[in-house]
């Protein structure tokens, strides 16, 4: 006897009741609620920044202010510090994200705390505690004086406050970013005999790129802030 072969299901369409979208139309109430508070914070935070272009800045003003010598070396030297400052917060901040990411130990959860203690300390605060570390009286002062480095009132000095301010940051979106890469991609590339250097160049950073790209902007406003 001649058997008929089933047919092909056809694909199950997804209910479009299902997808948050669709179950949000259905309450109009939330929508616009939704709409009026997206378009208060566009203005609240919108104005203020519009306001300095607008009334804040005086016509030619600007132009006169750019072609000062001493603006010139302000800018100059604000671009240079806050690069300097977005590699360094680059080169320490990646393995530190990583290692908070990816593994669990003891002094995890206090090294996670000075991570954000920066963020959360008033600049005054901040600046004092750096004098106290670096100055020529501070905790490591004499040490490095006997080295020959004198950091008050220069150069790195800049840097060394701009990176302990914008460095956790950068730390904390490329936390992120790690934690949302699939672990099992990684054991995949492991088990193709891919090392822990290739898996984490050729896998993780790129998967995690957003999140660290996002970071270094984060990191070098807050520097040059």
């Amino acid at each position: 006897m001649r058997e008929t072969l089933p047919a092909a299901a056809a694909p199950v369409e997804r209910d479009d009741a299902l997808r948050p979208a669709s179950r949000l139309s259905l309450f109009p109430p939330a929508r616009a609620a939704l709409i009026v508070a997206s378009l208060a914070l566009l203005v609240f935070l919108g104005l203020p920044i519009a306001a300095i272009f607008i009334r804040g800045v005086p016509s030619g003003a600007l132009s006169r202010a750019l072609d000062d010598p001493i603006v010139h070396q302000a800018l100059t030297l604000s671009l240079i510090t806050t690069s300097v400052t977005l590699l360094a917060s680059i080169s320490v901040g990646t393995p530190v994200a990583y290692l908070l990411a990816r593994y669990r130990f003891r002094g995890h959860q206090l090294l996670d705390t000075l991570v954000d203690l920066p963020m959360v300390l008033p600049p005054a605060v901040a600046g004092v505690a750096l004098l106290m570390a670096f100055g020529r009286r501070g905790v490591a002062g004499p040490f490095l004086s006997g080295l020959g480095i004198e950091i008050p009132f220069t150069t790195l000095a800049v840097i060394l406050a701009q990176t302990f301010v914008a460095a956790p940051f950068f730390v904390r979106s490329a936390r992120a970013g790690f934690e949302s890469v699939d672990s099992g991609l990684e054991e995949i590339a492991a088990t193709l005999g891919a090392s822990r250097l290739t898996i984490f160049r050729t896998v993780t950073v790129p998967l995690a790129l957003p999140a660290l790209l996002g970071g270094a902007v984060m990191a070098w406003a807050r520097a040059l802030g």
